[in-house]
């Protein structure tokens, strides 16, 4: 499963919030409006790397297979079978009779093949996905409804990958030059009806979509149209839930705790606080590593030392989180225990400045260190996307003002900031990565990622931790990966390439009563997919 990029310090639930208009719920049309704190890049089912564009493609799209959100199990989707080859050689998968696009136009084999080709053409611009899907030898179209994919190497996620890739129509994505941005097309339960940039995505239900039919799926997709308002504003996102404009939405630590009291909470509206096994994200300030200020290892250790983050769990996450200690989630089975978080620390961090080379040599109160032949100030550019990390990067700044780093903090736009990861111009970033029950660090963390348009943005490289990623994707036997991404993560912690800050504990949200849920929460998921609206 490919990682998606986030604002930073919320969960994935935060930055998709899904949401009904009071009103707009009939006997007629079921309505379910979603607020996104930010737009999609682009619809693009190849070069998206976005939270918010994979929200509206998993409406939009289907997949060879489906997971059960309770045990995490493979069951059939746009195939109703598959069989696996000898020695795992190849997987056949054979799909159903009579499953069509929105444009009418049958679903075969031929789109399945193209939906994996056009990922590993460089022209499509999906070098963010590559790495998962690179030991695939081919694909071969067996007859209309049969085909088959040719493994190359017995990579750990080949099945789960085949699985889960997003099957597209041939016809209408086979030219590489269009970049169909606000468009979308597929097989799935729901139809882009409008893209009104900047305000809202329209989908609507597709009424002769297979799944309808299935014995777990029939339960799932019943709103008859989702409408997905574009609110960037954390707060007004929040009031519209209580005035019940919004009937789901992801909450704040902060906002659980402070705003969650008296009427019309627990009456019309309802906070919830579930715990789940869903991969879980977290949030990070990551460094240009091309940039020289930030190449020296002690430099970036130091400036995790002087991110207060116990001050800022306690003031704005209440004690609901735990400080990331490396790559990804500490709950996670991938995650060495032998890494303890780097403590805040000016003492420390001035010690390693010091011996990284860098003093007020002028005594104007900022750092400086003779960089190829010049004098250099420690001033840089901090990129972030969402208001809400500007509170902590304020007290992030005083404490680099105190040490005599001088940073400068700047919001840029969403599809800007992307945009500026994608071409590596920037010097330092906050944002987040989304989680994965299954670690596969390549993505992220291979060299080989750090091509324009790759998730190694920030282009950082050790020989040893390549090796040992291409070493433990290919062992099938789990408790043996284990120990080697354990490694790895060892490894990347020690590098320092991120301040990693913050593994949440809860995933907080908020509804209203007019949701029809089965339970709180699911195993694997939340399961928005599977409420529906309270008759009337």
């Amino acid at each position: 499963m490919k990682l998606l990029l986030l604002l930073a310090l919320a969960s994935v639930i935060s930055c998709n919030s899904k949401s009904t208009n009071k009103n707009s719920v009939t006997k007629k049309e079921k309505t379910f409006y979603i607020a996104f704190s930010a737009e999609p890049t682009t619809l693009n089912p190849f070069s998206s790397s976005d939270t918010y564009s994979s929200q509206v493609q998993v409406y939009v799209f289907d997949t060879l297979l489906v997971r059960n959100i309770n045990n995490y199990k493979l069951k059939p989707g746009l195939a109703e079978r598959y069989e696996v080859g000898p020695k795992e050689k190849y997987y056949t998968f054979y799909l159903r009779k009579g499953v069509q696009f929105h444009d009418g136009k049958p679903l075969t084999a031929e789109d399945v093949k193209f939906s994996f080709d056009a990922i590993m053409d460089d022209a499509f611009k999906a070098a963010h996905q590559r790495p998962y899907y690179e030991n695939i030898k081919s694909v071969k179209v067996i007859s209309p409804l049969v085909v088959r994919f040719y493994i190359k190497k017995r990579y750990f996620q080949n099945l789960s990958i085949i699985a889960g890739m997003q099957i597209v129509s041939k016809h209408f994505y086979k030219d590489p030059k269009k970049k169909l941005n606000k468009v979308i097309l597929g097989s799935g339960p729901y139809i882009l009806g409008k893209y009104d940039k900047g305000r809202s995505i329209t989908l609507k239900k597709n009424k002769k979509w297979w799944g309808h039919k299935t014995k777990y799926l029939s339960k799932a997709y019943k709103f008859d149209r989702i409408f997905i308002r574009i609110i960037r504003d954390e707060n007004l996102r929040f009031e519209s839930l209580k005035k019940e404009k919004i009937d789901f939405v992801g909450l704040t630590a902060d906002q659980f705790v402070k705003k969650t009291k008296g009427k019309p909470w627990g009456t019309k509206v309802f906070a919830k606080k579930v715990a789940n096994k869903s991969g879980k994200g977290f949030g990070f300030v990551g460094w240009n590593l091309q940039k020289p200020m930030f190449k020296n290892k002690k430099v970036r250790q130091a400036l995790t030392h002087l991110m207060n983050r116990d001050l800022m769990n306690k003031k704005f996450k209440h004690g609901m989180s735990t400080l990331a200690t490396g790559p990804w989630y500490i709950q996670s089975d991938y995650a060495s225990p032998r890494v303890k978080p780097l403590e805040f620390s000016s003492k420390k961090a001035a010690k390693l400045l010091k011996s990284a080379g860098w003093k007020d040599s002028n005594k104007d109160g900022i750092l400086e260190k003779n960089i190829n032949g010049k004098l250099t100030p420690f001033r840089f550019t901090l990129l972030f996307a969402s208001a809400a990390s500007e509170k902590y990067l304020t007290i992030y700044k005083e404490d680099l003002k105190k040490e005599g780093i001088d940073v400068v903090l700047k919001q840029v736009e969403w599809n800007s900031f992307v945009k500026a990861l994608d071409e590596k111009k920037f010097e330092a970033v906050m944002l987040g990565w989304s989680g994965s029950i299954e670690i596969d660090p390549k993505q992220i963390w291979h060299s080989s990622s750090s091509k324009n348009g790759g998730s190694n943005f920030i282009s950082y490289s050790n020989k040893q931790v390549d090796n040992l990623i291409e070493k433990g994707r290919l062992i099938s036997d789990r408790k043996k990966r284990i120990r080697i991404f354990r490694k790895v993560f060892e490894l990347i912690a020690n590098d320092a390439p991120y301040v990693f800050l913050f593994n949440d504990k809860y995933t907080l949200y908020g509804h209203t009563g007019r949701m029809d849920m089965k339970k709180p929460t699911y195993k694997y998921s939340i399961g928005t997919d599977f409420w529906k609206a309270k008759a009337e």
